[in-house]
C-alpha cells in the first residue's frame, strides 16, 4: 500500500490493511515519515515502512502531480527501490495523487496489479481550496488536467475502490470502466466505540458536530439556523468537537452575532469525542453540497448511528440517501439557516413519537460496521 501521510494516522488505511492481514494476506505500507517516528514497524501484522518526504515538500507539490510528474517521481523511485528487494502482487495506492504512481509502476511491471483506492474526489476537492484563489496558483494545479489525468490513470488500475456509489457513477460518465469495481463506505468498527454511562443532559437540548472545521464543513450556516431557534428554544445549545483554519471565523461569528451556548471544544482523541458525544441529543453534517460533498462518506453519521442519536444533515446526496434509506433524522438544504431552523424545530418536536435513533443504531449494528463491510474488499482481493 502506497499512503502519503503518516501510519498510524489514517483509520480507513488501518481497518483496510488490519483486513487484509487477518484474511491471510502479507501487506506493507510504504507511509511518510512527518513525526519522525522510526523507519521500519509493524503494527497489528501490518509492516511499515517510513520514507522521508517533508510535509512541507509534499504539500507544496501535492496539487501540482497532474501537471507536473515530479512528486510521481519522487515516489516511483522509492516503489522501485523497494521492489528490488521484495517481490508484491498488489500495489495499492491511497487517493488520486498516488495512483499517477501506480500507473507508472503498471506500465514498467505489467505483472502487478494496482489498486485504486480514492477516499474523496480529488480533482473537485482542490478546485474548492483557499490557494486556488491565487490566479497563478490555479493556472498551474490545472484542475482540467487533473480530469483528464484521472480518466488515464484510473483506467489503467485492475480495481477500483470507492466510497459512494454517487461516485462510480461519476467516473463512469467520465470514461472510466473497470472489471473490479468495489464501493466501500467509510463505516465504523464497532469494537472502537466506547460506551460510557453519559447521558444527555435532560434540561438541555445539545447539537452535536465533530470533524474538521473548514469552510465547506457549513457550520456557519448551521450556527445561524441555530440562532434563529434559539428563541423557541432557550435551552438549546452547539457543541463543535475539532479543529481547523475555519474555527477562527466562526468564533467571531458567534461573538458578533451574540451566538448563546456555543462550546468549542477543539481537537479530542476518540475516546474523549465519544464521550462527548454521548452527553448530546443530535448529531449535526452540515456539510455544503458540491461534486465532492455529494459522493463521499463520513464515518461521523455512522458513529452517531452507533450513539443513537438522531441526526440532522444537509442535503449532500449521499447524506440524504442514508437518513431516507434508514429513517434516522431529517435532512435540510445546505445553505439555508431557515431550512435547518425548520427541520431542527420538527425533529425536536417528533423526538418523543419516533424511532430515528433507535433506527440508526440498528441500521449501523447490522449493515454499516467494518465487518460487513470489508466483506467487499477481500472479495476484490479475491477476484483478483
Amino acid at each position: 500500500m502506497l499512503l502519503d501521510n503518516d501510519y498510524p494516522k489514517d483509520e480507513r488505511v488501518e481497518k483496510e490493511a488490519k483486513s487484509l492481514v487477518e484474511a491471510g494476506h502479507s501487506v506493507t505500507i510504504l507511509s511518510t515519515n512527518f513525526k519522525k517516528r522510526s523507519p521500519k514497524a509493524t503494527i497489528h501484522g501490518v509492516k511499515i515502512i517510513r520514507i522521508n518526504i517533508s510535509k512541507k515538500l509534499k504539500d507544496r507539490l501535492h496539487p501540482f502531480t497532474a501537471a507536473f510528474p515530479f512528486y510521481t517521481k519522487i515516489w516511483s523511485n522509492y516503489v522501485l527501490e523497494l521492489l528490488t528487494s521484495t517481490d508484491f502482487d498488489v500495489l495499492h495506492c491511497h487517493d488520486l495523487p498516488l495512483c499517477s504512481v501506480g500507473h507508472e509502476i503498471k506500465k514498467r511491471i505489467p505483472r502487478i496489479k494496482f489498486i485504486a483506492d480514492l477516499h474523496e474526489n480529488f480533482p473537485n476537492l482542490i478546485a474548492g481550496m483557499s490557494y486556488m484563489s491565487n490566479p497563478l496558483i490555479r493556472y498551474f494545479v490545472n484542475i482540467p488536467k487533473w480530469y483528464s489525468k484521472e480518466t488515464l490513470w484510473l483506467n489503467n488500475c485492475d480495481g477500483l475502490i470507492v466510497t459512494a456509489s454517487g461516485m462510480k457513477s461519476r467516473l463512469e460518465s467520465s470514461g472510466i470502466f473497470n472489471a473490479n469495481w468495489s464501493i466501500i463506505e467509510n463505516t465504523i468498527q464497532l469494537d472502537d466505540f466506547i460506551e460510557s454511562s453519559e447521558k444527555p443532559d435532560k434540561n438541555h437540548i445539545t447539537l452535536f458536530y465533530s470533524g474538521g472545521i473548514t469552510v465547506h464543513r457549513g457550520l456557519q450556516y448551521a450556527l445561524q439556523g441555530y440562532h434563529l431557534l434559539k428563541n423557541d428554544f432557550p435551552n438549546l445549545r452547539f457543541w463543535i468537537v475539532g479543529a481547523g483554519k475555519y474555527e477562527q471565523t466562526l468564533k467571531l461569528q458567534v461573538a458578533k452575532n451574540n451566538i448563546k451556548d456555543v462550546v468549542f471544544w477543539g481537537w479530542k482523541t476518540q475516546e474523549e469525542m465519544f464521550e462527548i458525544m454521548q452527553k448530546s441529543d443530535v448529531g449535526i453534517i452540515p456539510h455544503l453540497r458540491s461534486e465532492h460533498t455529494n459522493n463521499t462518506s463520513p464515518n461521523k453519521i455512522f458513529h452517531y448511528f452507533r450513539s443513537k442519536k438522531p441526526v440532522l444533515v444537509s442535503d449532500c446526496d449521499y447524506l440524504v440517501e442514508k437518513v431516507k434509506e434508514t429513517n434516522a433524522g431529517l435532512y435540510y438544504s445546505d445553505r439555508s439557516p431557515e431550512s435547518f431552523a425548520d427541520n431542527l424545530s420538527k425533529l425536536i418536536h417528533n423526538r418523543p413519537t419516533t424511532s430515528y435513533g433507535l433506527n440508526g443504531y440498528n441500521a449501523v449494528m447490522n449493515k454499516y460496521n467494518w465487518k460487513v463491510t470489508s466483506k467487499e474488499l477481500l472479495s476484490l482481493y479475491q477476484r483478483l
